[in-house]
């Protein structure tokens, strides 16, 4: 069967898809696991809102400052995870447009270990240095930071735990 049977296409325009469950909901200020499996029909090496890709966003109800927003785009060409202003990119693997790819990002709370994780592969790996503060703000799904995806999405799951690298 074709991986794209039910996905969700997002037109690159204004699709969201806000998430019941807040960043506290999820467990997200503590070890995590998010995988999506995707689709970018445009990747682009330039940095504009309009070439930027929000793929997941939790934020903060408390106001600025590092480490209070969770967010996963496509940036620059490549997966990014960032705390805000402490992120981390995975430079080393350019995507191609209309590719799927099934991406894990994964944190550990207790070593600060973050990675990204594409097709089975450990792309990029780091140390966050410290915890994200997260606690009731919203979750979305695509679309985030007015930087709208463009492409399909098939799958985003949340694992309240670090995986293990062979799961």
């Amino acid at each position: 069967s074709d991986l794209n049977s039910g996905s969700i296409i997002f037109d690159g325009i204004d699709d969201t898809l806000p998430v019941s469950a807040t960043a506290a909901n999820l467990n997200l200020s503590d070890s995590f696991t998010i995988q999506m499996i995707l689709k970018p029909y445009v990747v682009s090496p330039t940095v504009t809102n309009s070439t930027n890709k929000g793929l997941f966003l939790c934020q903060s109800n408390i106001q600025g400052g590092m480490n209070r927003y969770l967010h996963i785009l496509i940036r620059e060409q490549v997966f990014m995870m960032g705390f805000y202003s402490n992120d981390l990119y995975d430079y080393g693997h350019p995507l191609t447009a209309n590719t799927w790819y099934i991406v894990n990002f994964r944190f550990n709370n207790s070593t600060k270990l973050r990675s990204i994780w594409v097709n089975g592969n450990k792309n990029v790996e780091d140390n966050a240095g410290t915890n994200m503060t997260l606690d009731d703000g919203l979750v979305t799904i695509c679309g985030v930071y007015n930087q709208p995806f463009n492409g399909e999405l098939a799958s985003t799951l949340v694992y309240n735990r670090a995986l293990t690298d062979n799961e």
